[in-house]
């Protein structure tokens, strides 16, 4: 890749992915004219996306910290649905039934629906994509799902040319199969069967990039700097002791014994044998030659102007994801309101993930069980008012990042007192179902209550949350 992109350079043009190139020389870099991202974006370059992009997940911290906080941030405990089709019996039905089905929605049955998020925002970042198959289990017609990774899905070797990157698109630049490699051969997959989860960068593309292809560049320089840096600092710690020599007088006298066998040296002088002195170590006695001394020699490496340059190269890392590098590394050195607006820029970065989540995967997915419960006779179609079958599931997101909760929790009660927040944004905003926790207060209440009569005494005696509201008086 790198001498591709030097030739390409020196022609007058680039491979227009400089962040691979770790031999760049010119500070001018000439491009060619712009073309679609499907012909800029060719399955070599996405290859070479997916290779550097894996490696750094497992072999850099800040690449695999910059992955783990969207999904730690972006799922969480998982998106869950929150439906409401306008019939509590059709609803519970298929609330019970999806908790069912996300224990293992997977034909292997190994992960959980969650598990399935987990992998989906995280191919977004190292791989740039994720595909899943929409299929039935033959024995119980359950639905199912099958993943499929990035570099499965290609072009035929003996099909050149009716695909871009892997993709059959009609007349009007539609997606219409998929042509996936299998262990049998290519096969191609309707389009309408298959879920293809990625963040688009161009309007004409059909192959998501990997989130952390920018990265590339700046944290190898990093993990180079940083092995450099162990080597040097290996090499010194292990010197011990470092050996000194007074020079001669004015009169051309030398200290110390004469060596003949040192003779060939400056002044004939006996010097200390190192070997005799690593021997020696350990607490014991060191016999050194006159005018000879032991230092210990101090090391000051990495110095500070390395350690900020790396900083910089992380910080330039990170800003390619979307994330504030201070949410990665500097928290701490951030305060009043800077850190407020830090952590605004992350949680519009992580719900940003969660909504593309939402959008590619989780209503195909609603949709997908509907159809395939219905059609098994487990769950009866929605009601007749339900014209948007998508659109009766909500999803319910992970808890928000924020700055101080308790003075947002009390922000949130002022506005839920004045009416400007319902309380199910505010159950929302905690990632709870408003449905449920209400029935589980609901149902506290009532065993309160009932506890209270038994004992004849007040409510507020047990729980104070729970004090009985008097009615106003009558004017």
């Amino acid at each position: 890749m790198n001498y591709f992109s030097r030739i390409l350079r020196k022609f007058g043009t680039s491979s227009g992915d400089e962040t691979y190139d770790r031999d760049r020389a010119d500070s001018l870099t000439r491009v060619g004219k712009p073309k679609r991202d499907y012909e800029e974006y060719t399955p070599e370059k996405h290859e070479t996306n997916l290779k550097h992009a894996r490696y750094l997940v497992h072999n850099s911290g800040t690449t695999r910290e910059i992955a783990r906080d969207f999904v730690l941030y972006g799922i969480g405990d998982g998106i869950l649905p929150q439906i409401d089709s306008g019939s509590e019996e059709w609803d519970k039905r298929a609330a019970a039934l999806w908790k069912i089905w996300a224990r293992k929605p997977e034909i292997r049955g190994m992960n959980s629906m969650r598990e399935l998020q987990n992998f989906a925002c995280t191919a977004i970042d190292t791989d740039g994509e994720l595909f899943l198959l929409l299929i039935r289990d033959p024995e119980t017609r359950w639905p199912k799902v099958q993943a499929i990774e990035a570099q499965d899905v290609r072009d035929d070797p003996d099909r050149m040319g009716e695909t871009r990157n892997g993709i059959v698109v009609d007349s009007y630049g539609r997606p219409t199969y998929y042509r996936v490699l299998t262990a049998t051969g290519y096969i191609d997959i309707p389009a309408c069967s298959m879920i293809h989860i990625a963040n688009y960068e161009r309007v004409t593309s059909y192959r998501g990039r990997a989130e952390l292809g920018h990265t590339v560049g700046p944290v190898s320089d990093v993990n180079e700097i940083e092995w450099l840096q162990k080597i040097k600092t290996r090499d010194e710690a292990n010197i011990a002791l470092a050996l000194t020599m007074n020079q001669p007088d004015e009169a051309g006298e030398t200290f110390g014994f004469q060596n003949p066998a040192a003779s060939g040296k400056k002044g004939g002088v006996q010097r200390a044998d190192p070997r005799s002195i690593a021997e020696t170590l350990g607490g014991r006695v060191i016999s050194l030659g006159i005018g000879e001394k032991a230092e210990v020699l101090n090391s000051n490496n990495p110095g500070a102007n390395t350690m900020q340059f790396m900083k910089h190269l992380e910080n330039n890392a990170v800003r390619g994801t979307g994330l504030p590098p201070e949410i990665v590394f500097d928290t701490a050195n951030i305060g009043g309101a800077g850190i407020r607006l830090v952590v605004g820029k992350a949680d519009r970065a992580f719900s940003l993930r969660q909504t593309l989540i939402i959008e590619k995967m989780m209503e195909r997915l609603w949709l997908h069980f509907m159809t395939c419960f219905i059609a098994c006779g487990l769950l009866p179609p929605p009601p007749r008012e339900c014209i948007d079958w998508i659109g009766i599931a909500d999803w319910l997101t992970t808890r928000r990042i924020t700055v101080d909760n308790g003075r947002d929790s009390a922000a949130t009660r002022e506005d839920i007192k004045l009416g400007i927040m319902p309380i199910e944004d505010a159950f929302g905003a905690q990632g709870l179902d408003p449905r449920v926790e209400i029935e589980r207060r609901a149902k506290l209440y009532k065993r309160i209550k009932a506890m209270a009569d038994k004992e004849k005494i007040p409510i507020s005696s047990l729980f104070g949350a729970f004090t009985e509201q008097q009615p106003p008086a009558a004017p």
